[in-house]
């Protein structure tokens, strides 16, 4: 056994054979996340090697704890101890090759590192699983880790890894996924996954988004019929966007809205209107206003109130008391608006017209006032008028003939736009006529003068005609001109946006081109990264697996029978045939596992230490009954080993201490790894052997 004592120094004798002390300054350090380094100083006397012992615990008796056996070097790489803090122990061998004769190994732990969590401020919870927008919105999914060494994050939509490469608009900024100008195409379940050597942590969210479209679906509130002193409830939900306005209010008997009284609840974002212990005062006709940037929508309902058969006493109260409902002074945005609509005016010419157009819903409506020429395009009202009280009234001082006309008042808020045309009308100032009385004498020559002046007029009227057409024809003419070249400016100026649009769609072709390629690119990377980190855990957690069998034994053609006791029968055998004696707590464990049909089903056996192995393996010669002991590979080395026996170029393929060798014919050894290319290894080592 052990010559152990937990912190002992200097040398003990055993069989005339110096032990050596323990090592001394054993220091324990991490060079990368999958193993540990282990130095110490050298002892005083001579040592044919060293064994390093590690455990989760600090025990005192080494049969329990792993080791591994080492040559005359002082310092030691373990792998595949990342999940847990451990103790190590290193101890030296004496110059006689016996492990028995060792010193107290020296105790260090290995550096705690701190697990992975969530950040305390930034962790997801569950309330924040559930992420609803608008589409055109932005998204921002976080999942804030902290961890040493520091965590990797991966985001996977609907079960498949997210390249933010394929969708613009979107950055990876360290432990958060934002996406901006989110579609309906965007929706999915987004989960992020976040990895160290300590483990992973994952979290999903479900992400839903809105189609803004009108009109708007509203789950249109039901009348409700109640008895006096209940409560009335109202739920007015719209169904396409989530973050539409509502707006609850009361109609009065004039029409007119009333807000809310104070007995009443508005829950839910506003969706839900709740009136408590309704009275008679609170029946009537309620109506909820759904809006977003697209319009309004209006959804009006009834409440019913059964009067309480108790008796009441009737009392007076001032009309305020009785309607303890507020008139609305300052009214939110409405739609149809309401106008107190201009009349018509007919004014003598040099007097004042006014025209009054007054919003009566909505006190914040932008006003504006124009005037229609003959052609029915607006022009603006001349220096001679004033707008007055913030743009409802509209006063034309002095008018003429050419204030005449039509007149259109245009009053407009979020919602819409309401046009109300007026006509003015001027009549023109009468002229004074004179009467004179001529001598009767002087009639003839007036007739005469009469028909002349007649006659000049006629004359004077078809060049009149003639001039007048010509300058229609000069104005058509001139006017078809423009009208001409103005088509010729705007389907020229339509082509050259045109073509600078077909210019920056190329451009930006170009640049989806360039991304693709980008993308391409960081794919074939990903992919080669993930090939390769797989390839890496394949061989890792092979060798993690060859180790934990490094002191099993596989025993083949050991007869079954019902009632076997493996441990006693195995103890016996290598007593019997191989001259081993052992004892039953040398088996640490031993079961018959399930082999290949129509034979007999293998045994494998963990032994104390792996001397005791490796002295058990060099008697198996002696076995009897064709039974055969062998290590215990996994699948993947036998894979390896029957690769390398199909090649010609090695006389042997061997097994040992978790490594393939194979032998070749001008008796080099080579180790080979699980996806070594044979052929390019043979090369390289011949290369380096010349």
């Amino acid at each position: 056994m052990f010559a152990i004592s937990a912190h002992g120094q200097g040398a003990m004798q055993a069989n005339n054979v110096q032990v050596p002390p323990a090592p001394q300054e054993v220091v324990v350090s991490r060079s990368s996340w999958k193993t540990i380094r282990i130095t110490w100083n050298e002892p005083k006397v001579p040592v044919s090697g060293y064994r390093i012992f590690y455990s989760l615990f600090d025990v005192e008796n080494l049969d329990s704890w792993q080791s591994i056996d080492i040559g005359p070097y002082r310092v030691a790489e373990i792998t595949g101890l990342a999940k847990m803090s451990y103790a190590i122990r290193v101890a030296a061998k004496s110059l006689d090759g016996r492990f028995g004769n060792v010193s107290a190994a020296v105790l260090a732990n290995v550096p705690t590192y701190s697990s992975l969590s969530w950040k305390p401020r930034s962790r997801p919870a569950l309330r924040d699983s559930i992420v609803t927008k608008n589409e055109g919105d932005d998204v921002k999914l976080t999942c804030g880790v902290k961890g040493n060494p520091k965590p990797r994050i991966l985001w996977f939509r609907n079960g498949r890894m997210f390249d933010d490469g394929m969708r613009s608009k979107t950055t990876l900024h360290r432990y958060s996924l934002i996406m901006r100008d989110v579609q309906v195409d965007d929706k999915g379940d987004y989960q992020c996954i976040v990895t160290n050597v300590h483990g992973s942590l994952n979290f999903t969210f479900y992400v839903t988004i809105i189609k803004l479209t009108w009109p708007l679906q509203v789950e249109v509130p039901q009348n409700q019929t109640v008895n006096e002193g209940d409560d009335a409830i109202f739920t007015c939900r719209p169904l396409n966007d989530h973050e539409a306005t509502i707006k609850w209010v009361k109609r009065n008997q004039t029409g007119l809205h009333t807000s809310i009284g104070k007995t009443s609840d508005i829950l839910e974002n506003k969706e839900t209107l709740v009136l408590r212990s309704v009275n008679m005062r609170d029946a009537g006709h309620y109506v909820c206003f759904v809006g977003n940037y697209f319009g309004l929508k209006k959804m009006d309902v009834w409440l019913t109130v059964i009067p309480s058969t108790t008796t009441t006493t009737t009392t007076t109260t001032k009309e305020e008391d009785l309607y303890p409902i507020s008139w609305i002074s300052e009214q939110e945005l409405t739609w149809p608006l309401e106008v107190e609509e201009p009349q018509n005016q007919t004014v003598n010419e040099g007097d004042d017209a006014i025209f009054t157009c007054r919003p009566l819903n909505d006190p914040e409506a932008t006003i504006k006032w124009v005037k229609r020429i003959q052609t029915g395009l607006q022009t603006s009202i001349g220096k001679t008028s004033d707008i007055l009280k913030n743009k409802e009234m509209l006063v034309l001082r002095s008018v003429t003939m050419k204030d005449a006309g039509h007149y259109v008042c245009f009053v407009g808020n979020y919602f819409g736009l309401k046009q109300v045309d007026v006509w003015l009308k001027v009549m023109p100032t009468p002229t004074p006529t004179t009467t004179t009385t001529t001598p009767r004498k002087e009639e003839d020559n007036d007739i005469k003068c009469s028909a002349t002046c007649c006659l000049v007029q006629q004359k004077d009227l078809k060049d009149t005609d003639t001039n007048i057409v010509k300058q229609l024809l000069a104005t058509f003419e001139k006017k078809l001109s423009e009208k001409v070249e103005a088509k010729v400016r705007e389907t020229t100026g339509k082509l050259k946006d045109q073509m600078d649009s077909l210019m920056i769609d190329n451009e930006n072709l170009r640049e989806r081109m360039k991304a693709k390629d980008k993308t391409i690119e960081r794919l074939e990377e990903k992919v080669s990264d993930t090939h390769n980190r797989a390839i890496e855990a394949i061989k890792l957690g092979n060798y993690n697996e060859q180790y934990r069998r490094t002191r099993n034994i596989r025993m083949l053609n050991y007869p079954e029978s019902p009632n076997e006791v493996l441990r006693d029968e195995f103890v016996n055998m290598v007593k019997k045939d191989l001259k081993i004696y052992i004892q039953s707590d040398d088996v640490q464990e031993i079961q018959r596992i399930p082999g290949k049909e129509g034979h007999t089903n293998p045994v494998i056996v963990k032994v104390r230490n792996t001397d005791l192995k490796i002295k058990i393996m060099r008697q198996r010669g002696q076995l009897k009954n064709d039974i055969r002991f062998h290590d215990d590979i996994t699948q993947r080395n036998l894979g390896l080993m029957a690769r390398l026996k199909n090649c010609e170029k090695f006389e042997n393929v061997w097994f040992f201490h978790c490594n393939v060798y194979a032998k070749q014919q001008n008796g080099s050894t080579i180790i080979f790894d699980l996806f070594d290319d044979i052929e390019q290894k043979l090369k390289n080592n011949n290369k380096r052997g010349h």
